[in-house]
């Protein structure tokens, strides 16, 4: 079943009643944004507070989306991490999903997070002056440093993922208060005691280093991405900035490690801005090797004498949440373990408001459409190995040059072609470490076999040897051979005809 809600449509959950918001700019149309896992609608609620409902494609929804979203609410009193707080719709917990509504099973309530992301930011080329850069990189590096320090990484630091409040970020007219920048798609969360995911998130293009094409998660996933957002932050006001910048981000993805007009502009406006300090960590990282090369966001803090808010005690549920009771189940099934959530109840109707219709009227369950086939969906899933941060290293990768070329030296037996082997993904390493660059030699193919003539012997009595079947390699050789003298005779019977053809009209 697919989630098609219409504008002003009804969610009750418990006590709450939540309604679809229509979309500022598309009159009649829900206010929603499709993504590659989820699409997202905005809420309202009774008490006009906006919403975040998150419906998942349907092979996502699993019941490890609840398990997270237990773990991540421990986080959201964390600088710029409110969207960790979240109710989600388990079968468990809302039994009434197992026979209707299944395309909300394991969908998220989240806060609204209002503003604009920072791609939009740059593709709008919406100006900044010096002051709100610098108060908007100073509230990011608050939420950087404070999740390294409690050793999580967002894992996909990006334009897209970045929310800014425009309003009140112009508002401020020098008020000394501190402005918090937001982030969003927390589903990929590094953290200790977290699951790994099934698919390795391998960065943003314009953002991600060049060791994470094949994905990672790690405790320093961070410190490239973050850092190129950062410094497109606090460089933002300069105008040349805003003229040079590639499209939706920044820096043109075939450009990352690499000397150029980009690079030269952004280093030299961080020198003149800000310091040689600032500078030297920005070379820090466009030329690193690896993650564990670039600096902490507490150098980058240090650098730019900014204070961090050290946040010492983060609680896993805020005291003002309310709690409310699970309906339980049917009678006729077996009791599931209930799993605590801040925020619970029934869903009890999804409706269409229209005149003369209340929140009360329920349709009538509806027979269940066939699910959509895997080979349907617009999304790859691609096996990736299983890693697990706390369990100690077991394996050891050989990436040395001299090592791969004795490999690719060994015999081959005479007349078999080596077949390429598709390279698995590697093992990754434990947190804090990072990927070294693997150096292959190439292939090298074996001699061929040296075969001598044949020597005549009269004495020999002579016999015919038995006949033998020729191989595949032989019969496409002879047609190889056959199809090249078609070639070039073809193309002599054209030269002749151009030449008559010439002589003819001469």
């Amino acid at each position: 079943m697919v989630f098609s809600p219409k504008v002003n449509d009804k969610l009750k959950i418990g006590p709450e009643t939540y309604t679809i918001t229509e979309h500022p700019a598309a009159k009649g149309m829900p206010y929603g944004q499709a993504g590659r896992r989820a699409t997202v609608y905005q809420l309202s609620t009774t008490r006009n507070e906006f919403r975040a409902l998150k419906v998942f494609n349907a092979i996502y929804r699993t019941d490890d989306t609840r398990i997270q979203a237990e773990k991540l609410s421990q986080y959201a009193m964390l600088p710029g991490m409110v969207a960790c707080k979240r109710i989600v719709l388990s079968p468990i917990q809302y039994p009434d999903l197992r026979n209707r509504l299944k395309s909300l099973q394991y969908s998220v309530i989240m806060p609204w997070v209002e503003g604009t992301t920072w791609q939009e930011l740059i593709m709008n080329k919406e100006h900044l002056d010096k002051n709100q850069c610098l108060a908007l990189a100073d509230g990011f590096l608050q939420t950087l440093v404070n999740m390294e320090e409690k050793g999580i990484a967002h894992c996909d630091l990006s334009g897209p993922n970045l929310i800014v409040d425009l309003q009140r970020l112009r508002s401020r007219n020098g008020s000394n208060g501190r402005f918090q920048p937001s982030l969003i798609d927390l589903e990929e969360l590094f953290a200790p005691g977290f699951n790994q995911p099934k698919k390795l998130p391998a960065g943003s293009a314009g953002y991600a280093h060049k060791t994470v094409k094949n994905g990672i998660w790690t405790i320093d996933a961070d410190r490239f991405a973050g850092a190129i957002l950062l410094v497109n932050i606090l460089t933002w006001h300069y105008k040349p900035m805003l003229e040079e910048s590639f499209g939706e981000q920044f820096f043109d993805p075939a450009e990352i490690h690499q000397s150029c007009k980009r690079q030269e502009l952004m280093s030299h406006a961080l020198k003149s801005h800000f310091g040689e300090a600032v500078q030297a960590l920005f070379d820090r990282v466009w030329w690193s090797d690896t993650l564990d090369e670039c600096p902490l966001f507490s150098e980058w803090a240090k650098a730019l004498n900014i204070e961090i808010d050290a946040i010492s005690d983060i609680p896993t549920m805020p005291e003002s949440t309310p709690v409310i009771p699970v309906t339980p189940l049917p009678q006729t099934t077996a009791p599931k373990p209930v799993v605590n959530q801040p925020i619970g109840g029934p869903v009890t109707g999804w409706v269409s408001l229209r005149p003369q219709q209340g929140v009360a009227s329920i349709p009538a369950p509806q027979a269940e459409k066939p699910k959509p086939r895997l080979d349907q969906e617009n999304f790859w899933e691609w096996d990736t190995p299983e890693f697990d941060p706390n369990q100690q290293k077991k394996y050891s990768i050989d990436y040395s040059t001299e090592n791969a070329q004795a490999k690719s030296q060994a015999q081959v037996p005479p007349g078999i072609r080596p077949q390429a082997q598709r390279p698995s993904p590697p093992r990754y390493p434990s947190p804090g470490q990072g990927i070294p660059r693997a150096q292959t030699g190439a292939y090298k193919l074996p001699p061929s076999p040296q075969r001598g003539k044949p020597v005549y012997n009269p004495n020999q009595s002579q016999q015919m040897p038995p006949y033998q079947t020729p191989s595949k390699q032989g019969i496409s050789d002879v047609a190889m051979v056959a199809i090249i003298i078609g070639v070039i005779a073809l193309v002599i019977a054209i030269i002749a005809i151009a030449i008559n053809q010439a002589r003819y009209f001469s």
